[in-house]
């Protein structure tokens, strides 16, 4: 988890202007190893993105930037795509470039500051001109093993879809038409998958219930685990569990130190793990959910007074996962499998 705020665009004037651009190369000739879902997307115009699931189950894009191999972690909680800064040697600024760049999700940027990839290679497809802000992906007593973040600007300028259980991160390179949307929304319903409609007030957030206590979630492949912040804890009168094994959500084992672990500044937060009665997102409704439970206000979430208050708590990894979730970034729904 790195920012989980859709930032306004950038104002300003400079000299020059570029646009940002995909290319899509075409895929292989699928020999009857794809899935049904896969074969379904790309008849529909989406190309496939493999994705490796790397330490802690992370959802990783192998690329290639500026000639070199990158891995990119795929975030939905992150707003903004961002690069490490070794990842970012040789890339030109757009104060460099003495450029503005007209970005389809973020409108004109002018930042000085912003990195320009004018040509990442992810697969079979290439994406030309994409911005991205340079930080440290440092994380206290772990290896980020990730170049880079692709971030929810990415996503939505790309059309993305993101398959957390096969694994795939789907591009188009241009809108849906209304026509293919509504087909594949039909094509999903009768194949027996569940939509839940995704909110952007906050990042990417759904409507659930925790206990019967109505909650917002960050829709979070970014995040190991699903999180509550503390004080909806308190308020519901949540105990801390150590032993149980987890029908559904997080299991924590004994043995393990359990710590929520932010890039940079933010560093490592103790968590620790209670069992819900009941989880409900949209019509679904899972019981004796493992979750764990730390200070969210660490990374800019449940902040009192703020527009993230709201947000007090994060669909994370394992449940992306375990529930088969599907995020469409251009119907703004997260879809769910169907359960077995």
């Amino acid at each position: 988890m790195i920012s989980r705020k859709f930032p306004d665009a950038l104002s300003g004037l400079l000299a020059a202007s570029l646009a940002l651009g995909f290319v899509a190369r075409a895929a292989q000739a699928d020999n009857g190893g794809g899935s049904s879902l896969e074969d379904y997307f790309k008849r529909v115009g989406y190309l496939p993105i493999e994705l490796k699931r790397g330490e802690h189950d992370k959802l990783l894009a192998q690329g290639v930037l500026a000639g070199k191999k990158r891995l990119f972690l795929v975030d939905t909680g992150c707003g903004r795509t961002v690069l490490d800064e070794s990842a970012a040697r040789g890339l030109k600024s757009l104060g460099e470039l003495g450029v503005t760049l007209e970005d389809g999700f973020l409108g004109k940027l002018s930042d000085p500051s912003l990195l320009l990839m004018d040509k990442l290679t992810l697969g079979s497809a290439q994406f030309l001109n994409q911005p991205a802000r340079v930080t440290n992906l440092r994380m206290d007593f772990i290896f980020v093993g990730s170049d880079g973040v692709l971030g929810c600007d990415f996503f939505f300028r790309n059309y993305c879809l993101i398959d957390c259980f096969g694994n795939r991160l789907y591009v188009r390179g241009s809108k849906p038409s209304d026509d293919v949307t509504s087909a594949m929304a039909a094509t999903l319903r009768r194949s027996g998958f569940i939509d839940v409609p995704i909110n952007l007030k906050y990042g990417l957030t759904v409507d659930a219930k925790v206990n019967d206590e109505s909650v917002k979630l960050l829709v979070d492949t970014g995040s190991t685990f699903s999180i509550l912040d503390n004080a909806l804890a308190k308020r519901l009168g949540l105990a801390a569990v150590k032993h149980d094994a987890a029908d559904v959500g997080s299991l924590i084992p004994k043995e393990w130190t359990a710590n929520a672990i932010g890039f940079g500044k933010i560093g490592a937060h103790k968590m620790w793990v209670t069992k819900l009665k009941a989880l409900e997102v949209g019509s679904l409704q899972w019981t004796n959910v493992h979750v764990g439970v730390t200070g969210l206000k660490n990374w800019g979430l449940a902040e009192p007074g703020s527009r993230s208050e709201e947000v007090q708590g994060v669909l994370g990894r394992e449940m992306l996962r375990g529930r088969g979730a599907l995020i469409d970034y251009h119907s703004h729904k997260l879809w769910f499998r169907p359960e077995k």
